[in-house]
């Protein structure tokens, strides 16, 4: 789900906007762990056509350059009574 959005430059040709978003799903293993990721996406949409010509992801728990999709996910694929 998008949580959040703005707007951080309104250029010529092309707008960049910021957005922010969560997506939650049940990972499919015998206790069914819940698995969250949040993070922010920058897009940058053309003023003439309206198609986004660029995205660039950063998850909040990827690490140091927000991509480690493997370190977002492990900690959360424990039972959760151990």
């Amino acid at each position: 789900a998008v949580v959040g959005g703005k707007t951080l430059d309104d250029g010529e040709k092309r707008k960049k906007v910021a957005i922010r978003w969560e997506i939650s799903v049940v990972w499919p293993n015998p206790w069914e762990a819940r698995v969250l990721l949040t993070g922010t996406s920058v897009l940058i949409i053309d003023s003439d056509s309206g198609y986004i010509v660029s995205q660039t992801d950063r998850l909040d728990a990827g690490g140091k350059d927000g991509t480690d999709i493997v370190g977002a996910i492990s900690s959360q694929l424990s039972p959760r009574f151990w």
